[in-house]
């Protein structure tokens, strides 16, 4: 029998800032057109400083993309690993893809939860 494990947005400001954050920054490394919006401009800006290169600020991204990736498959073993419905799977994987690790932490707590009851 698959198991329901349901999703929730963690709560707070951080997750939105580092959703967004990965959002604008894919979004000033690969669409031109949005640089010429001031404050994306100004943090591409800020970007070709901190990386010296665009080349270099579009590896860090895609790096970046990769790790969320990958922690996205490592989340799908361990779902199926745990019997998790299709659902709950494809769910924790979103969120995976969008914060990274912290989904996984998510993940795991909600697993331990669930064995001890």
């Amino acid at each position: 029998m698959a198991k329901r494990i349901p999703v929730r947005w963690p709560k707070g400001a951080v997750p939105w800032l580092a959703a967004i954050g990965m959002a604008v920054g894919l979004t000033i490394a690969y669409v031109p057109a949005a640089r010429t919006v001031v404050p994306l401009g100004a943090l591409y800006q800020f970007a070709l400083t901190a990386f010296r290169s665009e080349p270099a600020f579009k590896m860090v991204m895609n790096l970046g993309v990769l790790a969320h990736v990958l922690e996205a498959v490592y989340t799908f073993h361990l779902a199926n690993k745990e019997q998790l419905d299709t659902q709950s799977t494809i769910e924790w994987c979103a969120l995976t893809l969008c914060l990274g690790y912290s989904a996984i932490m998510g993940l795991q707590s909600q697993l331990k939860r669930a064995k001890k009851s």
